[in-house]
């Protein structure tokens, strides 16, 4: 699945709030793979850049 990423709401990039954990694990656990298009670089946080680097792939 390709999702853009203004189509999600901002709580996701906040990584405490666990939406985005939520929501992969449940691709994960339907053996489903998921992209996210869009600029990241304006978010400062370094948990959420290190989230997106660990999962980054081509």
């Amino acid at each position: 699945m390709i999702l853009n990423k203004a189509a999600i709401c901002e709580d996701f990039f906040d990584l405490s709030t666990k939406i985005a954990g939520d929501i992969l694990q449940k691709f994960v656990n339907y053996d489903m793979k998921i992209a996210v298009l869009g600029d990241f670089y304006f978010y400062k946080s370094k948990s959420l850049k290190d989230f997106l680097f660990e999962n980054y792939t081509l």
